[in-house]
């Protein structure tokens, strides 16, 4: 066993057979076992022991399990037999609890002159540092660590204090840092030396402090603090802008707030991507990018995983019935019932041409999830990232890994509101210049999706005149023909980092073009300028 400052390690345990000969060992051995297996021995034993306790008025709460025997099942049970209410405690081997009682023991007593020792002790460690507050010679603020995380607490340290004239009284400031900082402002020279404004992260602005290199620590964060500033010097050089010279060698005012500004979009960023991934249902991770602007996450979207019906509209998730087949491949299949082949190759790759629907196995079916016929509801499989266009589109998504051809994407969720509410949305959207409605017209044309306010990663999907992606009508457990899922198809192999986009108006390209299949997002009274700068662009997304 090794004790340090407070801090004990066990390094090993060993026992000897020997030890007072091994036939004396042997007979004692078996006269244990012999008393161990009498019936009454070891009750007798722990009643005695149980009225002791109750006859002297003691409440046993909790037991420690002690002792290698402790591991015995018989033993656990007779004291959970005497005691109903006790918890034994058992997080510890309990070959390892007296020599641990005995690390806490030597640690109490270490430094002390004494034998007299506190009631009860606390062995914890700084996981942060703790810095106190103290001014420079230049007049700043500075702080100096006194307990690196890390640090067997309780602790003490010394601390010299300098002051000018005699000194009545201190007030002493201590923080707790996270080894990061939210944002840094700004940098001056002060004799010779750079400093920089510090917001610490969990305390508010006023809390600031200006800090000399040599106190920061956050190698990431000063790298990143270099990146924004010559990403702002290179903007203002692409607008022919004059860099306002500062002869005190500080950041000017514009280039500090647009650092402090972007640090702030960081964060927001970030905390929208946990929101996202922690909504999300499927397997693909979702992230967020914007290297364009200042723009952060929007203010008026909330994720969903399916349809979410306005009020009055039934969504029936419920299936009528479902295939019995062992390989949905060669036997009757839910497709085949429907009228349709099966659409899916054995490399999940879709083989139908667009306009066929696609039915896959449902709830009812006998078949298991590994099912080949079982693709869109499994959702993306494929990493994707929300990035901001520097095409003036706004935000678009990309895929983060190769997409093979005819693979399923994603599918498009939203609202599923009635024709004549979209029609009333429509003229809304319009005037906004947004376009998310998308008519659900398979079959009839009562039925829209809007995602605008609710949707999945697809609300952020751009148009394009040539895209990469193609939609398809699918029904699972809902067989409601006014009512089809829509899932997004790669007509190609889409490339790593490539942007993702499909035909508002379900033109398509190449092959999988289509005319009968119509998605344009209700009815159109202000035409909306396309942006996907594609050779075939018909100028106009309606």
């Amino acid at each position: 066993m090794e004790v340090n400052s407070g801090m004990y390690r066990v390094l090993s345990t060993s026992s000897s057979d020997d030890i007072g000969g091994a036939h004396f060992t042997e007979t004692l051995a078996q006269y244990l076992a012999s008393e161990f297996q009498s019936p009454s021995t070891l009750s007798c034993q722990y009643q005695q022991l149980a009225h002791t306790i109750h006859s002297d008025g003691v409440v046993i709460v909790k037991v420690v399990l002690c002792g290698g025997s402790s591991r015995i099942p018989r033993l656990q049970q007779l004291i959970k037999d005497l005691f109903p209410a006790v918890e034994l405690l058992n997080s510890i081997p309990p070959d390892e609890v007296i020599p641990i009682g005995a690390a806490i023991e030597a640690g109490i007593l270490v430094g002390k002159e004494s034998a007299s020792v506190d009631d009860s002790l606390m062995i914890e460690c700084s996981a942060k540092d703790i810095l106190v507050k103290g001014v420079d010679e230049s007049g700043a603020n500075r702080f100096t660590v006194l307990f690196p995380s890390g640090t067997p607490l309780p602790a003490r340290r010394q601390h010299t204090l300098q002051a000018p004239g005699s000194i009545s009284s201190v007030c002493l400031e201590l923080y707790e840092s996270e080894g990061k900082n939210s944002a840094k402002e700004e940098t001056k020279f002060a004799q010779g030396v750079e400093y920089y404004l510090v917001k610490w992260k969990g305390w508010p602005e006023s809390t600031n402090t200006w800090e000399p290199l040599r106190n920061l620590r956050c190698p990431q964060l000063l790298q990143q603090f270099s990146n924004d500033k010559s990403t702002y010097l290179s903007l203002v050089k692409k607008g022919k802008a004059v860099t306002p010279k500062n002869s005190s060698k500080s950041l000017p005012s514009a280039v500090s707030e647009y650092i402090v500004r972007k640090a702030k979009q960081r964060i927001a960023l970030q905390r929208w991507q946990d929101y996202l991934n922690k909504k999300k249902n499927h397997k693909g991770m979702i992230f967020v990018e914007n290297t364009v602007d200042l723009e952060g996450p929007p203010l008026d979207f909330y994720y969903i995983n399916e349809y979410r019906p306005a009020p009055g509209i039934i969504l029936n998730n419920e299936a009528t019935f479902g295939c019995s087949c062992t390989d949905c491949f060669f036997e009757k299949c839910c497709p085949i019932e429907a009228g349709v082949v099966l659409a899916y190759n054995k490399n999940q790759q879709i083989k139908v041409k667009p306009g066929t629907p696609i039915y896959e196995c449902n709830s009812r079916c006998q078949c298991g999830p590994d099912c080949p016929n079982r693709i869109v509801q499994k959702g993306t499989q494929y990493s994707l990232c929300i990035f901001r266009t520097s095409n003036g589109c706004g935000w678009g998504v990309k895929t983060l890994v190769k997409i093979k051809k005819m693979s399923f994407v994603m599918e498009y969720v939203g609202e599923v509101i009635t024709s004549e509410e979209a029609e009333r949305r429509g003229q809304l959207y319009d005037n906004q210049g947004i376009t998310y409605l998308f008519d659900l017209d398979y079959e009839s044309d009562e039925f829209t999706v809007d995602a605008a306010r609710y949707g999945n990663v697809s609300h952020f999907v751009n148009h394009s005149c040539d895209p990469n992606l193609q939609v398809f009508n699918v029904f699972i457990d809902n067989l409601d023909t006014r009512l089809p899922r829509i899932a997004l198809f790669s007509t190609r192999t889409i490339k790593a980092g490539e942007e993702l986009t499909f035909d508002y108006q379900m033109k398509g390209s190449g092959e999988l073009s289509s005319d009968s299949i119509d998605h344009s997002p209700a009815k159109k009274r202000v035409r909306t300028e396309c942006k996907c700068g594609a050779e075939t662009c018909r100028g106009y997304l309606n």
